[in-house]
C-alpha cells in the first residue's frame, strides 16, 4: 500500500498481509469512494478514549496500540525490516516502541 503523506510528511509504501488486501478491497468496493478511510486522527483519538473508559481502563492511550503492534511484528521481522515496516527513521526511536520481555527473548534463544 501507499501512503501518500505520514505523520512526518513524507511518502511512502508498507507491506500489507494478504488477507489485509482482500478486506481493503471489500471495504473498497462497498464504500463508492476512492478513500477507504475516511477518520481523521483526532476522531480516532476520541474514539478510542470512549472505548477505553466504557470498558473501564485507565492509563491506557491510543499510541500505546503502536508500542503493541511494534512489538507484535518484531517476532516476525529482523530488525531493518521492522523499522521499515513501522516507519521507524532509526533503530534508536524504534527501541522506544519495542518492548519485548526478557522471557521473550531468552525463549528465542533455545
Amino acid at each position: 500500500m501507499h501512503l501518500d503523506e505520514t505523520k512526518n510528511g513524507h511518502s511512502r509504501d508498507i507491506a500489507l498481509t494478504t488477507r489485509a488486501v482482500e478486506l481493503l478491497k471489500v471495504m473498497q468496493r462497498t464504500s463508492n469512494q476512492h478513500c477507504v478511510f475516511r477518520l481523521v486522527s483526532g476522531t480516532a483519538d476520541t474514539l478510542f478514549r470512549k472505548a477505553r473508559d466504557k470498558v473501564g481502563i485507565s492509563d491506557l492511550h491510543f499510541h500505546d496500540t503502536r508500542h503493541e503492534a511494534t512489538t507484535r511484528l518484531a517476532r516476525k521481522l529482523d530488525v531493518l525490516d521492522l523499522a521499515r515496516m513501522t516507519g521507524h527513521k532509526d533503530t534508536r526511536s524504534l527501541m522506544i516502541d519495542y518492548n519485548a520481555t526478557a522471557t521473550e527473548l531468552a525463549s528465542r534463544l533455545d
